[in-house]
């Protein structure tokens, strides 16, 4: 065990452990609103404890997907209001203070927002799942008021944004332990709520996104790109790099910069809107390469597109250097090399040192001159260390190192993933949860 305050599964003081087992069980989420990376470990979570009611601040779980959907769901009060979400957010604490969780023995938040300040029994363990401190609220809250305000309104929404990161920060205090999804996060909880989190990678569904049955085919000639359309996906690198360059991209997927976006476009880039889930696996089995050029926290869109067979071409940043396997491009954009001259055999996908369309293009340029480096194989290999199985089996471990009791393993989970992808010693692509690696078994 690592011993001292630093280590990821430190308790506050006076921590108490279960009162019960097994326990009365309650899961939290921020809100059953789209299907996201953050409703796919809720569906795990559901998976882990089957009977356990879900508390959120809006939603009612219908078109979310499965278990969730089945799940008993208990909304705020806000929840009438749940076409206006993303603007409510100085109502969040005092509707968070309203779910009620008495008579629960262990609480499992899933949070993006500020829903791990819910009240529970004082005898209760609240333990929480936190994909990030809110960066419109922590990190860039002018860009979000200028988005979102006029000018006379800033004033006191900066006001109602101080008290709401207070409200999130004495509410991380609160909670019995954090986990979260990558070391990026870790840093920023860190920064933010001066704790500390276990690194539990979120899971790729390894039954939906699998390659072509011959994955040694070559594969197509266009590119992809899949996401939101937000700024801090940066689509605009994707399309700037592409217009006028010979390279079909796709564009999977919708939102707010997409009319902007279709009036710088050339006749390279098309837009698809949002597509089913057959047709995305089908893009990603078909495609040249995936172009990831914005910072994610983790980001399960490059895992997906690797679990099919497809490399990708990202930022060096945040999530994307713990999954994919990458060699960087030089700052000449000449050439590949790994960050630290370690050996790299099998890489996945090519690392850019900025967001920068120029560089984009040039690493275009060596990834058409590099291809057959980049094999279906190792990405595949790769993306089968993020399992469901793996997160299942380690946030089960976690939950029965904190409180003494571990919950059984779901029943008809899908086999582990097999090992292979990048190594200890890789440089890009850290090993498969460097943290929580380091959990000692529960007893």
């Amino acid at each position: 065990m690592v011993a001292g305050p630093a280590a990821p599964w430190a308790l506050p003081e006076g921590f108490t452990a279960l009162r019960r087992v097994p326990p009365r069980v309650a899961l939290v989420h921020h809100w059953l609103v789209t299907p996201r990376g953050g409703e796919r470990v809720l569906a795990e979570l559901c998976r882990i404890f089957p009977e356990a009611p879900i508390f959120t601040l809006f939603g009612d779980g219908h078109g979310m997907p499965a278990p969730i959907d089945r799940h008993e769901v208990r909304a705020s009060w806000l929840d009438p209001l749940r076409r206006w979400h993303d603007r409510l957010a100085p109502l969040y604490p005092a509707a968070v203070k309203s779910l009620d969780l008495r008579g629960f023995d262990l609480v499992v938040s899933s949070d993006a927002a500020c829903v791990k300040g819910v009240r529970v029994d004082r005898d209760a363990v609240h333990l929480c799942y936190c994909y990030a401190p809110m960066r419109w609220a922590f990190d860039f809250p002018e860009i979000y008021l200028r988005a979102q305000l006029p000018a006379l309104l800033r004033p006191p929404a900066r006001l109602a944004l101080r008290a709401l990161r207070s409200f999130d920060r004495s509410a991380a205090l609160e909670v019995g332990a954090l986990a979260t999804s990558s070391a990026a996060v870790r840093e920023r909880i860190r920064r933010h709520y001066r704790r500390d989190a276990a690194v539990l990678p979120p899971p790729v569904d390894l039954e939906r996104f699998t390659p072509l049955a011959d994955a040694a085919t070559d594969r197509g000639t266009d590119y992809l790109w899949v996401g939101q359309l937000v700024p801090y996906k940066r689509p605009d690198l994707a399309v700037e790099a592409f217009s006028g360059s010979g390279r079909r991209l796709l564009i999977a997927g919708d939102g707010p910069l997409r009319r902007s976006l279709e009036r710088r476009a050339g006749s390279e880039v098309r837009f698809l809107g949002t597509v089913s889930d057959a047709e995305l696996v089908r893009l990603y089995r078909t495609c040249r390469a995936l172009i990831f050029p914005g910072e994610e926290d983790f980001g399960l869109v490059p895992l997906e597109a690797m679990a099919c067979g497809m490399p990708v071409i990202a930022l060096g940043a945040g999530g994307a250097l713990e999954t994919v396997c990458g060699l960087w491009l030089d700052e000449a954009g000449r050439g590949l090399a790994t960050q630290h001259g370690a050996a790299l055999p099998d890489p996945t996908g090519i690392f850019l040192l900025r967001a920068d369309a120029g560089l984009l293009v040039a690493a275009l340029d060596v990834f058409e001159r590099e291809a057959v480096r980049f094999t279906a194989r190792a990405c595949v290999e790769r993306a089968a260390q993020f399992g469901t199985a793996r997160f299942h089996e380690e946030i089960c471990r976690w939950i029965g190192f904190v409180t003494g009791w571990q919950p059984p393993t779901p029943a008809g989970a899908p086999a582990r993933g097999a090992g292979g992808g990048c190594g200890e010693a890789r440089a890009g692509g850290a090993p498969l949860s460097s943290a929580s690696a380091r959990l000692p078994e529960p007893g």
